[in-house]
């Protein structure tokens, strides 16, 4: 799983793959409760990061697993909504090789 904390927000997030193999975020407050949860696909998880202003998490999940030419995906998210601002498809052939680690 990947976590993710800013000095500019008063929450931090995990970002990992539950049993079903889903990629599931989990935002925390400052005292570590559970302010929400989401599951954002099937994707093996790569990477989570606030933006610099700490209002979006920026996630990065993998093609998945074994599926040839499938993109890796960004995902811009809310804090602390948690919704899904935009989602890209990158088709570069420097991020390809991320899908088959």
């Amino acid at each position: 799983g990947f976590y993710a904390a800013s000095p500019s927000s008063a929450y931090h997030a995990l970002l990992y793959n539950d049993a079903a193999r889903k990629a599931v975020l989990v935002l925390f407050d400052g005292e570590d409760r559970v302010v929400g949860s989401s599951s954002i696909g099937v994707e093996e998880v790569r990477g989570l990061r606030f933006e610099p202003g700490a209002k979006h998490l920026v996630a990065l999940v993998s093609g998945g697993t074994g599926v040839r030419n499938a993109p890796s995906l960004f995902f811009k998210i809310e804090v602390p909504s948690l919704e899904v601002v935009w989602t890209k498809p990158i088709a570069s052939p420097m991020v390809g090789m991320e899908k088959w680690t």
